[in-house]
């Protein structure tokens, strides 16, 4: 039971980001050299004279070619995402991340083309006075239509991988898809988590600094929910809306492991948040599990919804964890998932009734082994 360890690079939930990422950016690239290649050059090999540019479009090697610059186009963004994944980059408006990620995407796919070329060389499947003969026979308007088009496929797919971010991770496809324009029913985990004493550290620090005091905690929110599968439903003020689908796997005890990593975070930084606050954050929590009914709602704005009984008994749960002072809050179906856990314990479990429940629910009371 990890209670939040395991920042290094070679983290298992970092490895699956940069495969995840990789592998959009390289069926994204791919489809779009192949797109390029049917609309502007397979069309026309039946008018072209006989020569090393008709030999080099009709080969089946450049089929070859193409996958392998999308792989490897792929591979370089993914490894570029993950070095910029900085504060200073992440902090910056949306035009200027995808721009300065752009940027190192074209340097990038300067030195793909390069190497493509070199294996092609080094293979032998293409001459050195082979590729002079074909370069020659391009015009500058040819090779500008080249350069403006791939300029549109870095910039489309780093667009698409920030709109991937802002949706949630799994939710772009299913929204351009529509995936729930027909309600569909789910079995969900749902952490509710709010901050404590937010209305004392709102007037302390005024609507402005504690605008960029909730930004901060959010931020350091991303970790967690990346390296333990979760994905942000909602932020409400100063809540925020966790949920797993249950067929993930150790969906019930991601949650419960999310959560105390996430209070591991806010702890290491306690220093840091004083000393630009002068307040240190601490969230208390609700987790249920159950069915849920999801369907996209919105015209002008869209988004997936979720509807259902368990959201109100883990926001209740919510409200009881505020009212007993406590910690973490969670269902019988999760407090039994991890109850026998070496890394965590109860502090007590009983029937209680909630707000809004005719009936009491069994809840346990979490927190982790010192």
């Amino acid at each position: 039971f990890d209670g939040g360890r395991g920042h290094g690079m070679a983290s298992p939930w970092r490895l699956r980001i940069f495969l995840r990422e990789s592998a959009f950016a390289t069926v994204a690239f791919t489809a779009a050299i192949y797109l390029y290649f049917l609309t502007s050059n397979w069309g026309i090999q039946d008018y072209l004279a006989e020569g090393p540019l008709r030999q080099y479009l009709s080969n089946p090697a450049i089929h070859v070619q193409h996958v392998m610059a999308g792989v490897m186009f792929g591979i370089l963004l993914g490894a570029i995402n993950r070095l910029t994944e900085s504060g200073w980059l992440r902090n910056r408006s949306f035009v200027l991340v995808v721009l300065i990620r752009s940027g190192l995407y074209g340097i990038g796919l300067g030195l793909v083309i390069l190497a493509v070329v070199l294996f092609f060389l080094l293979t032998s499947i293409l001459s050195a006075d082979s590729l002079l003969m074909i370069s020659g026979t391009f015009s500058p308007r040819y090779l500008l239509s080249i350069g403006i088009w791939l300029t549109l496929v870095v910039v489309g797919v780093n667009f698409l991988l920030e709109i991937r971010r802002l949706v949630g991770v799994g939710n772009l496809w299913r929204l351009l898809f529509g995936h729930y324009r027909r309600p569909r029913d789910e079995n969900r985990v749902f952490l509710f988590m709010d901050l404590v004493a937010s209305t004392a550290a709102a007037e302390k620090l005024g609507h402005r600094r504690y605008s960029q005091f909730i930004q901060e905690c959010f931020q350091d929110l991303t970790t967690v929910a990346l390296r333990y599968d979760g994905r942000i439903y909602q932020y409400v003020g100063d809540e925020i809306v966790m949920t797993w689908p249950e067929e993930s796997r150790n969906c019930r005890k991601h949650s419960v492991q999310a959560f105390f990593a996430y209070e591991r975070i806010l702890a290491e930084k306690r220093g840091s948040y004083k000393e630009r606050f002068g307040i240190s954050p601490v969230f208390r929590g609700g987790i249920d599990v159950g069915s849920v009914t999801a369907t996209e709602v919105g015209e002008v704005k869209r988004a997936i919804a979720y509807h259902g009984e368990v959201l109100n008994t883990a926001s209740r749960l919510l409200d009881l964890c505020k009212e007993r002072n406590g910690r973490l809050l969670v269902s019988e179906r999760i407090g039994a998932a991890v109850i026998d856990e070496p890394s965590v314990r109860s502090g007590w479990h009983e029937e209680v009734r909630v707000r809004g429940k005719q009936k009491p629910i069994f809840v346990f009371s979490l927190e982790p082994e010192p």
